[in-house]
């Protein structure tokens, strides 16, 4: 009695039907997938973030950017820009407006684009977007390379804009996303990496033969 007791451990079931260990150790697998999922979805809800201390592309104090031509010599580019979607406090457009929609906080100082559907900005070889601050800000303009950007992340303006001596932040005004296209670069003539073993191989069977007709 006193063994099937043990056996059992007075469960009314063998304990060989429990592996702990594999118990165990599925339930720290669930805990650290839960933790990873956790993670990965807090680090993705904005896809770019910008803040007062993002570099920037080009910034000013004055002559605002107006159209694609004004943020092409703000950034000194050798090729055109196309003006792609805009935003401001009082509604959007662009070619791309009906794929996205931004959202002003009350007080303005932060700024979210979002991807709402098709039509997606894509095909760029370059990609900017300018924010216009108040005028009273310093800069009151910043041009951002977003280059890279795949047209479906939120981009996040986090109070780009700084305002001395106060933990307020200036408006943002309005945001203009650009494309463009830069040139491929000519091919230079310098032979690439498959090249060079070709030219490389053909030297050494050539001074193979030349080593053998020598001792012919």
């Amino acid at each position: 009695m006193a063994r099937a007791a043990l056996k059992t451990g007075g469960l009314g079931f063998p304990l060989q039907s429990f592996n702990y260990t594999h118990m165990i150790k599925n339930n720290i697998i669930k805990t650290l997938a839960a933790c990873a999922l956790a993670v990965g979805l807090s680090g993705s809800a904005f896809g770019l973030t910008f803040t007062a201390a993002s570099a920037t592309a080009a910034s000013g104090d004055s002559n605002d950017p107006a159209n694609a031509a004004d943020v092409k010599a703000a950034l000194g580019l050798s090729y055109n820009l196309t003006e792609l979607y805009w935003a401001s406090q009082g509604g959007d457009g662009g070619t791309f407006d009906s794929g996205y929609s931004t959202n002003f906080t009350a007080s303005n100082t932060d700024v979210t684009v979002s991807d709402t559907g098709s039509p997606n900005i894509s095909g760029y070889g370059a990609l900017f977007l300018l924010a216009l601050g108040d005028d009273d800000a310093s800069p009151d303009w910043k041009i951002f390379n977003i280059t890279g950007w795949n047209g479906t992340e939120q981009i996040f303006l986090d109070r780009v804009f700084p305002k001395a001596g106060d933990s307020n932040k200036y408006d943002v005004e309005k945001v203009i996303i650009f494309g463009g296209n830069p040139p491929q670069q000519p091919n230079n003539g310098v032979p690439d990496g498959g090249s060079t073993a070709l030219l490389l191989g053909s030297a050494l069977v050539a001074l193979g033969f030349a080593a053998r007709r020598k001792r012919a």
